[in-house]
């Protein structure tokens, strides 16, 4: 296969691809061994892959594949964005670089830059992690796929 063909596939795949704060992944499923119904961002190793190979049950495994090519590339542009926000409010605030002994406030950096600031930064930050864990979970799921058999829906968690 050619390279812009793989593009090509890619591209189409990714059309399909919800983003990392799609409401489908908040979506809970009652999994053996889990006292509760969890969803994506609640479960942790296989289970996230189960998850999505029930959230998607006609995603082929290239489809998965492609779904965890994009998070990981959506993770690394917002990391970005974070950091050069960061580093421009540490500017603004203190005059000086920022460095790695800067970082105080989890998600923020300081509490003593703007409240709008720190605002777009917790932003950044949770959809960050959002596009982290599945970038993961689509890895698993794409293990997953033939391997697990999808005849029915699991238990979805009922909202009152």
């Amino acid at each position: 296969m050619s390279f812009l063909k793989a593009i090509e596939i890619l591209s189409a795949a990714e059309k399909k691809i919800p983003p990392a704060t799609d409401k489908i992944y908040d979506k809970k499923f009652k999994l053996p061994g889990h006292p509760i119904p969890v969803s994506v961002f609640q479960a942790s190793g296989t289970d996230t892959g189960k998850i999505l190979v029930y959230l998607f049950p006609k995603w082929t495994k290239a489809d998965h594949l492609a779904a965890a090519f994009k998070h990981k590339r959506d993770y690394d542009r917002i990391r970005e964005k974070w950091n050069n926000l960061a580093d421009q409010a540490h500017q603004d605030t203190f005059g000086k670089e920022r460095t790695i002994w800067d970082y105080k406030v989890s998600h923020v950096g300081d509490e003593k830059y703007p409240d709008d600031v720190k605002n777009k930064l917790r932003k950044f930050s949770t959809k960050n992690s959002k596009a982290a864990m599945l970038s993961g979970a689509h890895e698993e799921a794409a293990k997953l796929v033939g391997r697990i058999k999808v005849l029915k829906e699991p238990i979805a968690a009922q909202k009152k």
